[in-house]
């Protein structure tokens, strides 16, 4: 009822005073209104749906001036159910619409002014733009459709269907056309918004209040939340301009809106389908339940017109909910209320706990860099400004947890129990500044995985022998280019030792490195060596890298 009198009270006002104050004629609505006799004896309402609208529009044509009474104000009951809320402005969209299409070749040839002419078309297309609305609201969920996956998907597509379905069912369509075309086109405009309701209910389990940030440049954020927050701004405008906003009138149109916008557009746009297909068969729109005493009898009184700011006082508020509770309670003890809802918790209860178990311990752990390479394409540490690799930060009191992210193919795996020549190289070779010379016989697979030793075997100029390994092929076959590396390994103890893992290329040399210290397994270097250039440019330069030791406590 809130809804309704805020379109058809607060809403039409609003426009009257500012089409007035512009010098400009209203148009004429169903709430109330008075016509001279000959005027109306002389223009006959016609068969349609909306016949004030056609009125309005024949009359301007004509060079009629309709006035509209600041003092009068309006009155009407309003909608008691869903099922009448949503048929009303199906009727309206259809109507407005349609008479103003059936008109508009008259309006046009018609000697009004310009801005005559931009205010009808605006009062005649106004319900048409609830269909760019609804392509724009597609667009942002397909947009936000690929980050929910598959399962997500399925269940935000149940959902808009369950409504949508709910939804059509309150218009008691007889045929199974029109029905199915409800459905159809209810369940399209709820989709994006159950997307994107899943994805905050995602965001809220998982702790990721990231996964909110919509992917739309800055601009595009900000037009649309202002075309979304218009409506809602006239609204209080009018509220205020009228005398009827107070702290719980304002609380209330708040909260209610967004679903007061679902629900409004919903029945703009079955409307719509309606123009489209030629649907002009209703029921009776039911008002609200005293209806019946409001009818006009001879020497009958006038039922008290309550206002907007009277129903919606606090203690009125108070008075619905405490009524509400009252009402819910045989609905409590029937069993389909909590199936109803004890499935939805269930499933939420089942996500939060699955959310709980695939968390990953997070600690943060101190940082040194140590001396980097000052090769022109390296940023020198004093030039980073503070966004360094090891930036001055206070050590957080509770361990944090983080969560794989994205979607990942296992390209190969590999336990090492033996070393399969088709896909590993076992080194036999060394450089400059290792003590120790790699050979195959120190890499050693067994039933718990490979081992490699560094033994006393002197080999050439070397004192040290040790092994190593190395994906087969350089650049082809197993070579890995992208992607996530895991691996699990001891590292061994000793001064003087590193145990390492890392990715490699020559021509030009870049590297990273992850390096335990033999001294101290509880520290890890974490290195990287990088020269610009195309596959084959010859820039091997480095002799530190830019290495950072991290303490893993």
């Amino acid at each position: 009822g809130l809804w309704d009198s805020l379109h058809q009270h607060i809403g039409c006002e609003l426009y009257n005073a500012a089409f007035t104050r512009l010098g400009l004629p209203v148009f004429l609505t169903g709430t109330t209104l008075v016509l001279e006799t000959p005027l109306l004896q002389a223009n006959p309402l016609r068969d349609c749906l909306t016949e004030d609208t056609d009125l309005s529009y024949r009359l301007r044509v004509q060079g009629v001036h309709i006035i509209a009474d600041p003092l009068g104000g309006s009155d009407e009951d309003v909608s008691p159910d869903l099922r009448s809320f949503f048929a009303r402005r199906r009727r309206w969209a259809n109507g407005h619409t349609e008479a103003f299409l059936r008109q508009a070749r008259a309006l046009w040839r018609a000697p009004l002014p310009w801005r005559a002419r931009v205010q009808i078309a605006w009062h005649g297309l106004h319900y048409g733009m609830a269909a760019v609305v609804f392509l724009l609201h597609l667009g942002l969920g397909l947009l936000v459709a690929p980050h929910l996956g598959p399962t997500g998907l399925v269940g935000s597509g149940l959902v808009a269907l369950g409504l949508g379905a709910w939804a059509a069912r309150t218009q008691r369509s007889k045929k199974k056309r029109a029905f199915a075309s409800d459905i159809v086109v209810l369940t399209a405009w709820l989709w994006p918004a159950a997307v994107l309701a899943a994805n905050a209910v995602l965001a809220l389990v998982l702790t990721d209040p990231a996964r909110l940030s919509l992917p739309l440049p800055d601009w595009q954020l900000a037009l649309g939340l202002a075309g979304l927050l218009t409506p809602l701004g006239l609204i209080l405008l009018g509220l205020a301009g009228f005398g009827q906003l107070t702290w719980s009138t304002l609380a209330t149109v708040v909260l209610t809106y967004p679903v007061a916008f679902y629900l409004d557009l919903s029945g703009v746009l079955i409307g719509l389908v309606d123009l489209i297909s030629g649907r002009r068969l209703w029921f009776k729109v039911a008002r609200t339940a005293h209806a019946a005493l409001a009818a006009p009898r001879l020497g009958a009184a006038l039922v008290p017109t309550v206002s907007i700011r009277q129903s919606w006082r606090p203690a009125a508020v108070a008075w619905r909910a405490m009524k509400g509770v009252w009402m819910s309670r045989p609905r409590l003890a029937d069993p389909r209320t909590w199936l109803r809802w004890g499935v939805p918790l269930l499933a939420l209860a089942g996500l939060w706990g699955w959310a709980r178990s695939t968390r990953l311990p997070q600690v943060v752990a101190d940082c040194q860099p140590l001396e980097h390479d000052d090769y022109p394409w390296i940023a020198a540490l004093d030039l980073l400004g503070g966004h360094g690799y090891c930036d001055a930060a206070p050590r957080q009191p509770a361990a944090q947890w983080t969560r794989r992210a994205g979607r990942f193919e296992l390209a190969w795996r590999d336990d090492l129990t033996a070393v399969d020549p088709a896909r590993w190289d076992t080194l036999s070779d060394t450089f400059d500044c290792n003590l120790a010379h790699f050979r195959p016989a120190n890499v050693r697979p067994g039933p718990q995985g490979l081992t490699l030793a560094l033994t006393a075997d002197a080999v050439g100029e070397k004192a040290y022998s040790a092994g190593s390994i190395a994906t087969k092929g350089g650049w082809t076959d197993h070579a890995v280019h992208f992607g996530r590396v895991e691996a699990t390994l001891k590292p061994a103890r000793g001064p003087g030792i590193i145990t390492a893992l890392f990715l490699y290329r020559f021509d030009p040399w870049q590297e990273i490195d992850l390096e335990f210290l033999g001294r101290d397994t509880t520290k890890i270097m974490l290195n990287v060596y990088y020269n610009p250039g195309e596959p084959g440019a010859t820039y091997n330069y480095g002799y530190r890298g830019t290495p950072v030791l991290v303490d893993l406590g």
